[in-house]
């Protein structure tokens, strides 16, 4: 072989071994990206799930609730599943109501962005002592599971789409009452369960229509 086929031969060498670390080093910058992607995709949808929950969106709405008043307290906070949606957490909307002795008032407060805005307010002449929220360990989630696991599954297979109300009452005692509501048949299914242990409380006695 001559001194140019051998300068040849080397050159055509760098060359493949040139094209193949561009190649190595585009897989690996792309399985980087990839990865990142699902990582970002895994930590949006985790968020939207715990955003959807009640106990993230009081935490949300709670400095709103202060700032309209020192003493504000929660009186009930209520979500809604609207007709076809799968009941995930994220589909859900939330509204809190809060009550001020100070003030003599009650606001409804949203959460909005990062933060919480209140929608209405109004005086009231009742006195309210509710309860207090150190019980509230079952977030919205389980006691949405609880239901389906307990006829509520067997309630939306007989009757077809429902709504789903899920309301965490503060103004006596402190419990969970969630409903499913199949509106063309007009039928309701309830539950009252504990917010301490998640354990079913009662199952009341009208189910069978509004």
């Amino acid at each position: 072989m001559s001194r140019l086929e051998w300068i040849l031969t080397g050159l055509l060498a760098i060359l493949v071994i040139f094209v193949l670390a561009l190649l190595l080093l585009f897989w690996s910058e792309q399985r980087q990206a990839e990865n990142f992607n699902r990582q970002v995709a895994t930590q949006q949808g985790s968020s939207a799930r715990l955003r959807g929950t009640a106990q993230n969106a009081y935490e949300v709405v709670e400095p709103a609730a202060r700032a309209w008043a020192a003493d504000a307290v929660l009186l009930r906070a209520r979500g809604n599943w609207p007709v076809g949606a799968a009941f995930e957490p994220a589909q859900g909307s939330w509204s809190f109501l809060f009550y001020s002795p100070g003030r003599r008032a009650v606001a409804l407060i949203v959460p909005d962005g990062n933060g919480g805005r209140v929608v209405s307010e109004n005086e009231t002449e009742q006195r309210f002592d509710p309860a207090g929220l150190q019980r509230w360990q079952v977030d919205s989630p389980d006691v949405v599971e609880q239901l389906l696991a307990n006829g509520g599954q067997g309630f939306i297979a007989e009757h077809g789409e429902t709504s789903l109300i899920v309301a965490l009452n503060a103004m006596d005692r402190l419990v969970w009452t969630v409903t499913l509501n199949a509106t063309r048949a007009n039928k309701l299914f309830r539950l009252e369960i504990d917010p301490a242990t998640g354990q079913i409380i009662a199952q009341p006695a009208d189910q069978a229509s509004q």
